[in-house]
């Protein structure tokens, strides 16, 4: 899979996100729009929630691509394997990382442990 697909596949989730979370706060609070027109939650109308509800599908039919076999390598290095391992570790410890800084904040500091393991195993 080309980088530019992923990169839009995660763009395209990441816009359904800030979308859903206008929405949300449309349904909680009265607003004053960018026309200056006052929005209540009840005007919010069938078709906009529709369109929220379908978008999670929108977003997984391609990222359905990225559990296809033919997509990864049949056998990947120990090297990527090692630092896929450490990248999912340091997230799934991370717990719910919010923004893009933090996201990158996570990898480098794993990255940063595993450079630092790779080179005390291979000074022993």
């Amino acid at each position: 899979m080309p980088g530019s697909h992923l990169e839009q596949i995660l763009g395209t989730a990441d816009a359904f996100r800030q979308d859903a979370g206008r929405l949300r706060l449309r349904g909680l609070y009265v607003d004053v729009d960018r026309r200056r027109r006052i929005r209540r939650p009840s005007e919010i109308t069938g078709a906009e929630m529709s369109c929220q509800l379908a978008r999670p599908r929108q977003v997984a039919s391609p990222a359905g691509l990225l559990r296809d076999p033919g997509v990864w390598p049949a056998d990947p290095p120990a090297e990527a394997t090692g630092f896929s391992r450490a990248l999912a570790r340091a997230f799934v410890g991370a717990g719910g990382v919010r923004s893009p800084e933090a996201a990158a904040a996570v990898a480098l500091n794993a990255i940063g442990k595993l450079h630092q393991r790779t080179a005390a195993a291979g000074a022993g």
